[in-house]
């Protein structure tokens, strides 16, 4: 059978109101690109699967109009296992090349039948190199940033004029306005795709290393989209315009992900206000800020002030490090600081860690002067290290963890090693020229992520399902109201809507066979001795494998929560309800069409608001912790 192959590639498309979607497609030919639907099962396949780098060869009975059909099955790829290390590091040594020296771009006017780009030629061309006076544009944004070591330049393609071509098209294009009609956006695209390399005789990336596409309104309510690792990024027209817009799709082709916040679950992919690759912004000419600690260590401008620490070279409770940062910002003054300062971007990592930590100082002057989170700050990062290497060129999404200020402290670590380090900002002098910061950090273990009240994860109530893991914590014992198992623990909080009424559902993989238990707990503060339980749960081992919480709570206040269920992880979910009915705890005779079922009790539980048959001694166990305390359905 005839095998076509394509070049696999993940597509982000940013939306309105910070959310975004991530696609994967695949590259047909030089022009056409087509999502997967019914993809297999454990896809991308960790180490397997690399946007812009794996070739998958398909049959022509999956390939359809706007799509590409796999039935859940795995195609054949172009790299086996035994060479992923070396296409990874094939793909690190690309990526270098790709974000140092002259970058050529062209970008591509539309014109339809009906409509056609908002902007005209010149103004597009002014907003990517400021040929007619913008300050702030995509060629200064990234000069500016790498300090000259990244420049974008118009192709010199004598076809295209300065950098721009317009493309016509024999197509209406009608007024798209449902998320999810992305796909018109993709045949509109593909279409200006083809007839560009139609007018160029070749294909568009044989022309320029970025192809920017501008079409006109009517193809959706999203804003811009790009290919990973890739050359094209396409832009829903004025959007074109918005220098930040820009510079983030174009991020995407340098293989960067986006930059997040632990803490909020309905924004926290973007929520990382520092750097370039979080939220985006409608400003014309701005906001003036650069990257993040994660992604200027993977863009590689600064790497000569890099600083590698590995803590498995020191004890636990040792000094792991102890030194004065200065801000990216300042890299043309790192060697005239004084005090001396011993690097800008410090990265904790180790070949048996799961994630990489970056710690750097968020100067806000200069190049970097409106920044919009943390400025001069020390921000800590979080990002998954590469999957081969233990490099971190690899695409990952970043996590601020925290931006700290003098005299404060900030505890993070590895869930996977169990190291914990502590981190204390001991100096911050701004007066200096350049301006510095100090900072001590010291090995611990045993860390716990979630582990107490204070680390609680926040879920939103109606935000839908956030994901939990269990972790070994030795110091919950106090709030378990007796329980002799409580080492393995992930906290939550939630604050009860107006209606007070909120239902929590931990939906979870079973991965040892102890019970599930689940507490919620009333108190002034995450750090206050007097906690009070006011609602527990328990799966005890039997389908469908969760515990649920259904109650009022009063409106407005802060609940701390937990779940104890040995070697478990899975979601948890909070909803608003409205009482229907009250019930207790009562039991009946468990009863089938088989009869009675000796041993066994019909519960109805005010925790499930359901009936179900279990154990007689669970029941029992149950009603002498709980009583016969109502609850609300």
């Amino acid at each position: 059978l005839m095998q076509t192959p394509c070049l696999v590639l993940l597509e982000i498309v940013e939306y309105p109101d910070n959310d975004h979607k991530e696609t994967w497609c695949c590259k047909i030919d030089q022009s056409i690109i087509l999502p997967f639907e019914n993809l297999p099962d454990g896809w991308p396949f960790r180490g397997i699967v690399t946007s812009g780098i794996t070739t998958a060869y398909l049959s022509i009975a999956e390939i359809k109009d706007n799509s590409i059909d796999l039935k859940h099955q795995i195609p054949m790829f172009s790299s086996a296992d035994d060479s992923t290390r070396r296409r990874r590091l094939q793909e690190e040594e690309e990526e270098e090349r790709r974000t140092f020296g002259n970058k050529t771009v062209l970008a591509v006017r539309v014109k339809a039948l009906n409509r056609e780009t908002t902007s005209s030629m010149d103004e597009m061309r002014d907003n990517l190199f400021g040929t007619n006076g913008d300050p702030i544009n995509l060629a200064e944004r990234y000069n500016s940033c790498s300090f000259g070591k990244l420049r974008m330049i118009p192709t010199p393609d004598p076809r295209a004029n300065n950098g721009i071509i317009e493309v016509s098209i024999n197509q209406w294009i009608f007024n798209a306005t449902r998320l999810e009609q992305i796909w018109y956006s993709r045949y509109i695209r593909n279409i200006v795709s083809s007839r560009l390399d139609e007018i160029l005789g070749e294909p568009a990336s044989n022309v320029a290393d970025f192809v920017m596409i501008s079409l006109p309104s009517g193809t959706g309510p999203w804003l811009a989209y790009a290919y990973l690792n890739d050359h094209l990024s396409v832009y829903n027209d004025i959007w074109f315009d918005r220098v930040n817009v820009q510079v983030h799709e174009i991020g995407h082709n340098l293989n960067l992900a986006h930059s997040g916040q632990r803490g909020d679950p309905s924004v926290d992919a973007y929520a990382d206000q520092s750097c370039t690759m979080g939220f985006g912004y409608r400003e014309d000419d701005g906001p003036i800020q650069c990257f993040n600690g994660a992604k200027s260590y993977q863009l590689g401008w600064f790497e000569e002030y890099h600083i590698e620490v590995d803590p498995f070279n020191v004890s636990t409770g040792d000094l792991l490090w102890n030194g004065t940062l200065i801000g990216l910002a300042d890299y043309e003054s790192f060697s005239s600081s004084s005090p001396a300062a011993d690097g800008m971007i410090l990265r904790i990592a180790s070949e048996n860690m799961t994630n990489a930590y970056y710690v750097h100082f968020n100067r806000k002057v200069g190049v970097n002067n409106d920044t919009r989170e943390g400025g001069d700050e020390i921000m800590i990062t979080e990002r998954e290290r590469a999957v081969i290497t233990n490099s971190t060129v690899s695409n990952a999404q970043s996590w601020l963890l925290a931006n700290l200020t003098l005299g404060e402290s900030h505890r993070f670590g590895d869930a996977s090693t169990g190291l914990a380090f502590t981190l204390d900002v001991t100096e911050l002098n701004l007066s200096s020229t350049p301006a510095y910061a100090s900072v001590s950090i010291v090995r611990k273990d045993d860390y716990c992520p979630y582990g107490n009240p204070c680390d609680a994860k926040p879920i939103e109530v109606g935000a839908g399902p956030v994901d939990f893991f269990t972790v070994r914590c030795n110091d919950n014992e106090r709030y378990q109201e007796g329980r002799s198992n409580a080492s393995y623990v992930s906290w939550f909080s939630f604050v009860a809507p107006e209606s007070g009424c909120v239902e929590l559902d931990q939906d979870f993989e079973l991965l040892g066979w102890e019970p599930t238990y689940m507490y919620v707990y009333a108190a002034s503060s995450c750090d206050s001795t007097d906690f009070s339980l006011v609602a527990s749960a328990t799966n005890f081992l039997l389908p469908p494998y969760d515990a649920v919480i259904k109650r009022i709570f009063v409106p407005g206040r802060t609940y701390y929560g937990n779940w104890d269920g040995g070697l478990i992880d899975g979601t948890l979910s909070a909803t608003a309800c409205g009482p229907r009915s009250s019930v207790c705890n009562e039991t009946f005779a468990c009863s089938t069409v088989f009869g009675l079922v000796p041993g066994y009790t019909m519960f109805r539980s005010r925790l499930r608001c359901e009936e179900k048959c279990i154990p007689t001694f669970l029941a029992t166990r149950f009603k002498r912790r709980h009583g016969y305390e109502c609850g609300y359905c």
